[in-house]
């Protein structure tokens, strides 16, 4: 083979190893992200199954109410139990959101606390400036 078509094959070569090397690089990124995706769901699933759960304690804390006031005995202690239970799954849900804020790469908006993008410039809620958009 002449110099000309060995330093073209050369070329051919390198730049091959550089598609494929970029190549593997997207193949890895969308794993991960179709991972991160996954992941998301179930916690919002989990969110969902604590919600209802809560909206039960919500019944059974709204009877004991109504019974109270109807004049039958209620345990102070029903009543404290239901409402230490509801406290504990609205925390439970509040760490969940928080490892999908993680996920997404959000943060919170240092005005109105909602959630912004990683390369927000502004809140989209409530308009005010979010660290540059950087993600700072």
């Amino acid at each position: 083979m002449n110099e000309k078509a060995k330093a073209v094959a050369g070329r051919l070569r390198v730049k091959a190893a550089g598609v494929g090397a970029a190549a593997q690089k997207a193949i890895a990124d969308a794993g991960r992200k179709t991972g991160d995706t996954i992941e998301i769901t179930k916690l919002n699933v989990r969110i969902f199954e604590i919600n209802s759960e809560v909206n039960v304690s919500f019944r059974k804390l709204g009877e004991l109410m109504y019974a109270a006031y109807a004049g039958e005995e209620t345990a102070d202690e029903a009543v404290d139990a239901l409402l230490r239970e509801i406290d504990g799954k609205k925390e439970e849900a509040a760490a969940l959101r928080r490892r999908i804020s993680e996920l997404k790469k959000e943060r919170p908006c240092p005005v109105c606390g909602s959630s912004c993008g990683e390369g927000d410039r502004f809140c989209r809620k409530c308009g005010a400036e979010v660290a540059g958009g950087d993600g700072k």
